[in-house]
């Protein structure tokens, strides 16, 4: 669904604020997609297009960029978004008990829970492996 008058000249005043930044436009690109993520929880397809067509970028570079970092989305999440590092230190240390347990408990694999309030995700990293085992919620560190 396309943004709305209102939400396009919100984003448009913050994408130009974004891309003022740099020195070449097409390193906001990373920012942008936060600021699009921000309006609906996750990046759209429309929000790719709004990407695209602010950086000179085509679609398919934006939606490389977009499925490479876990920190976009590609589908809604739930009003609880946990992440549960298992990378080779959180992992030793707990982090798939932990994400096997949120598994069980929650009753979903990496995916939202049917009432929409949590969504689970196993991540690769969360770049605090001396907290290890790591998980966010929300994006806040959370540690063990």
């Amino acid at each position: 669904m396309p943004f709305s008058d209102e939400v396009l000249a919100r984003l448009d005043a913050d994408a130009a604020q974004i891309i003022a930044l740099y020195p070449r436009a097409r390193s906001a690109l990373l920012p942008l997609l936060h600021l699009v993520q921000s309006e609906d929880g996750y990046v759209s397809e429309t929000g790719i297009e709004y990407c695209a067509a602010k950086l000179g970028l085509t679609e398919a570079d934006v939606t490389g960029v977009v499925s490479f970092y876990t920190m976009y989305k590609r589908r809604p999440v739930g009003e609880y978004h946990v992440g549960v590092c298992t990378n080779t230190v959180c992992g030793v240390l707990g982090g798939y008990q932990i994400l096997a347990e949120l598994h069980d408990h929650l009753g979903v694999g990496d995916e939202t829970t049917p009432d929409g309030r949590v969504s689970l995700e196993h991540l690769e990293c969360n770049a605090a492996c001396v907290y290890a085992p790591v998980m966010m919620v929300n994006w806040e560190f959370s540690t063990t």
